[in-house]
């Protein structure tokens, strides 16, 4: 639920997008842009895709492109709109993700329009570039788009995306821009150095930072989590399997959060613990979202907005299965959430965990933490637009650990790790690595990996893991 906005569509920061826009009989062009058709070239390549036809790409100046995303955007005026906005506010604020009063509709529509730089669309089949001039940034950020229309040629992008939703399964939003990030960055890594000059500066002035510093920290993260995490799960796919493994994930995508949080969960196929039903609502209670999965995601940004990121992301590993709900009780709204671990013993470190959240809310009083037959339950309320301290900003230092794990998973696997070879040694070095160290860079300082107990205890903790599986999946 939280790393699945019910109300719009989030978009990425300063990356493209795969869009929605309706229109009949999509049309194609009998040949590539001469201008693109070397961009399409190598995203072929790349892929080792053929792409079945060529598609237009529609260069916009900027007045005309946030127009565009303008016209797309649902309604801001719709009532049922507004309803659903202020019912994910509420639900926000009891579960200690935002605070104040938080203008949803219009907090996303002002991150779209300074953050998207292209998109295309499933619908038409057609790529929109912010921009008319293409210079070194927008072809890669073109390279980018044609590989969302060489996915949607191959695996129908939109097919993909509606069995997620009936399913109540995860978005494969980070598989699909995970593949096309990954796309992206090859063709980044074969600039020549002035044309590496050119796309680092315009990088630089591409999103303006001040436009959205008041846009509030879930949102920006949210957006960016399927380019931070999915280009990680795709490199771990591609160094398992080459394209072929990425095709195989395109062909049977994630089903749960926690395959990209943990990806030996995927290469696994875990099956998810049954989750006991809600009881029947009260008298007094009206279900004014009945909710689905809320996702490891969900579990692990509610936690590390609280906690250390480590104590939140070993919970959150521990993550079997889940349901939410949110019910309005007249003059107050909550939500109701359950988590079942994959063994009992991760059931009650998650119960241990949401203790220590709930005490450091400041409206612990609204929210009640218990065990429900072999589930752990909570009961957050809203406690408000008035109550000050909700967030500390901590969040995006999980955001940080997370991240940080995946590519050092993806990392070990390219290099020749097994998946349960790259799991333990990751693990092993976030059990000994402070996460401040890791959120601030000093980790990845020449000086730190030359110091000598730290050698010893990398040592040690390789050793220990190199008996781990030792055949490649």
């Amino acid at each position: 639920m939280v790393a699945a906005i019910l109300v719009v569509v989030l978009t990425p920061v300063a990356v493209g997008v795969g869009f929605v826009v309706s229109r009949d009989d999509p049309s194609f062009p009998d040949r590539w842009d001469p201008r693109i058709a070397d961009l399409a070239d190598f995203v072929a390549d790349e892929r080792d895709l053929r792409f079945e036809h060529p598609v237009f790409v529609d260069f916009l100046a900027d007045d005309a492109f946030v127009e565009r995303i303008r016209d797309s955007s649902s309604d801001p005026d719709d009532p049922d709109l507004a309803e659903q906005a202020d019912t994910y506010t509420a639900t926000l604020r009891a579960i200690g993700l935002v605070e104040g009063e938080v203008d949803l509709v219009a907090e996303t529509r002002a991150l779209d329009e300074v953050s998207i730089l292209a998109y295309y669309s499933w619908e038409t089949r057609r790529v929109t570039v912010r921009g008319t001039e293409l210079d070194t940034a927008t072809r890669v950020t073109v390279v980018h788009e044609l590989t969302h229309a060489l996915q949607d040629q191959h695996f129908d992008l939109r097919a993909i995306q509606d069995t997620a939703a009936r399913s109540d399964t995860a978005s494969p939003t980070p598989l699909i821009e995970g593949d096309a990030v990954r796309v992206e960055q090859a063709y980044i890594a074969g600039l020549d150095d002035d044309e590496r000059d050119d796309y680092d500066a315009a990088r630089d002035h591409q999103v303006d930072d001040d436009a959205i510093a008041d846009i509030p920290l879930l949102l920006q993260l949210q957006s960016a989590m399927p380019y931070v995490f999915g280009p990680a799960f795709v490199t771990l796919l591609y160094g398992l399997d080459g394209n072929d493994g990425v095709d195989d994930a395109f062909e049977a995508p994630p089903t749960t959060e926690a395959m990209y949080l943990d990806p030996i969960r995927f290469l696994h196929r875990e099956p998810l613990e049954e989750v006991a039903p809600f009881p029947v609502p009260t008298s007094d209670e009206t279900i004014v979202d009945g909710g689905g999965q809320f996702g490891a995601m969900g579990w692990y940004f509610l936690l590390g907005e609280q906690l250390d990121a480590a104590d939140a992301l070993d919970a959150t590993l521990g993550w079997g299965g889940d349901a939410y709900r949110v019910v309005d009780r007249g003059d107050e709204t909550c939500a109701q959430l359950r988590f079942i671990g994959d063994e009992p013993d991760d059931t009650h470190q998650m119960r241990r965990a949401l203790i220590q959240w709930r005490s450091a809310l400041p409206h612990r009083d609204l929210v009640e933490v218990r065990i429900a037959g072999d589930h752990v339950e909570v009961e957050a309320c809203d406690p408000g637009p008035d109550v000050e301290g909700i967030t500390t900003g901590d969040i995006e230092i999980a955001f940080t650990v997370a991240a940080f794990r995946l590519g050092m998973l993806g990392g070990l696997v390219s290099e020749g790790s097994t998946i349960e070879q790259a799991t333990c040694l990751t693990d092993g070095i976030l059990d000994v690595v402070p996460t401040d160290a890791i959120a601030d860079g000093s980790f990845f300082d020449d000086d730190a990996w030359q110091d000598e107990a730290w050698q010893d205890e990398l040592f040690e903790i390789g050793t220990a893991c190199h008996g781990r599986e030792t055949d490649r999946n």
